[in-house]
This record gives structure tokens, C-alpha cells and sequence, in this order.
């Protein structure tokens, strides 16, 4: 049997408690136990802005990143910004982590995983920034890349969905 004074108890012991997780707290699990890796699947949004100058980046801010400039990352664009960020992201990982690419498809029917979700050991580091640099050398104005301005987010975003529970899309 409950009595009032166990009740007015209650609320005092619940905020005596941290409630509220902090936005971190997805990569401080231990890496040792495998289910407990993160998984990061990165949505790059290749959609016809990402060819756009428009956001004005000079010509130096990435041929002259001390990463993305000497890895070869050239351009101006959105998605050679996007390109370096994930570049130079990846090269600070380890195997703490898995990471994957989806892009959006051209026929405007979804996302598809560009690289699949891999722990970050430096060989798999290196084979997602070579994908990063040869997307960006491709060239980002390449229709194989590029997707129309009305893309449909929520197939993507359902497509990632399926992907992270292994359904068939």
C-alpha cells in the first residue's frame, strides 16, 4: 500500500536523477562489445544544389585545406565542400566506429548505399575517402551524381531506415 507521504517523496528523488541524456552519449559506449559500435550511416544530399556556388566558397577554402588540397579536392561547389568535410571527417576515425555512405538516386526512387556500413579500421578509412575523392574528381556537376531539386527526402529517409533493420528496399 502506497501512502501520500510515499507520494511527495517521489518527485524530489526524480530530480535528484539525470533524466535528459546528452547528444554524445550515442558514442560513448564501449567499442569492445560489437553490438555497442555505433553505426553512422552519412545521407549525402546530392541533389542538383549541391552543384551550386551559391554559398559562395573561394577557390582556396578547399585546394587549400591542408587535407582536401593536397588529397587533390578541387572546385567551388556545395558538394565539393560536402566532399572534403566527410574526407577529412573519416580520417579522424577509428574502429570505434561504423560508417557508411548513402547517396540519392537519380531516378528519384530513394537513397542506395554508396559504401556499406564498415568498422573504421584504416583500411576501410581509406577505401570511403577514396570514394569521397573520386565522387569529387568525377566531378559533382556529373549527372551520374547529380539529382533533381525536388527529391523526395522521406524515400531516402525510408530507405535508411530499411537499411539500418536490413529490410529489401
Amino acid at each position: 500500500d502506497v501512502c501520500s507521504s510515499d507520494l511527495l517523496l517521489l518527485p524530489g528523488a526524480a530530480s535528484a536523477m539525470d533524466l535528459v541524456g546528452e547528444d554524445t552519449d550515442l558514442f560513448l559506449t564501449n567499442p569492445a562489445i560489437s553490438a555497442e559500435v555505433p553505426n553512422v550511416l552519412i545521407v549525402l544530399d546530392n541533389t542538383s544544389n549541391w552543384s551550386a556556388s551559391n554559398q559562395g566558397w573561394s577557390s582556396t577554402e578547399i585546394t587549400g585545406d591542408s587535407v582536401c588540397g593536397p588529397a587533390g579536392f578541387t572546385g567551388t561547389k556545395q558538394g565539393d565542400a560536402e566532399l572534403c568535410a566527410i574526407y577529412k571527417t573519416v580520417a579522424t576515425l577509428t574502429d570505434a566506429v561504423n560508417v557508411g555512405l548513402m547517396m540519392i538516386n537519380d531516378q528519384d526512387n530513394g537513397g542506395y548505399v554508396r559504401f556499406p556500413m564498415k568498422s573504421m579500421t584504416s583500411t576501410n578509412r581509406s577505401a570511403l575517402q577514396a570514394i569521397a575523392k573520386s565522387i569529387d574528381n568525377t566531378g559533382i556537376t556529373d549527372p551520374v551524381f547529380k539529382t533533381a531539386a525536388n527529391t523526395a527526402y522521406e524515400r531516402v529517409m525510408n530507405d535508411a531506415f530499411r537499411y539500418f533493420n536490413s529490410f529489401a528496399t
